[in-house]
């Protein structure tokens, strides 16, 4: 495996079971136990309801870009070979949103609405992100 130059997921007790998820080529989230909402970042209590019980539960690898933006400078050790590149807003089929990228596509064909999937990329032994392809 090459080294990885980027800054490395910051990895705690809390977003634990979403980055083991992602090892697994899964996608976990928090989901409120009382009014049934999936939450994305995790967080102490449902943005909803205010309640503090809830589990990790599997949600969609599939849905759509949301929103979308390409960063131009590098704020970033580790980013300068790839710039311009794009950081998107995907809006998985479940509902929750993540931040992503989007690989194999040129910047310039990106739209809102374009649906994808989650692609996983082991970056190190221990660290597994995850990305997003253009699927029809």
């Amino acid at each position: 495996m090459a080294v990885y130059k980027k800054p490395l997921p910051m990895v705690d007790e809390t977003n634990k079971p979403f980055w083991e998820a992602a090892k697994n080529r899964e996608i976990k989230v928090q989901y409120c136990n009382t009014c049934n909402h999936y939450r994305y970042p995790v967080f102490s209590s449902c943005p909803l309801c205010l309640s503090t019980e809830f589990q990790w539960k599997p949600v969609s690898k599939t849905g759509e870009i949301w929103s979308y933006g390409f960063f131009h400078k590098n704020y970033f050790q580790g980013f300068e070979n790839a710039l311009p590149y794009n950081v998107a807003v995907i809006k998985l089929d479940d509902g929750p949103k993540l931040f992503s990228n989007i690989v194999e596509v040129t910047n310039h064909d990106l739209r809102v609405g374009m649906r994808v999937e989650a692609f996983f990329e082991d970056i190190t032994n221990d660290h597994t992100i995850i990305k997003f392809k253009i699927i029809e």
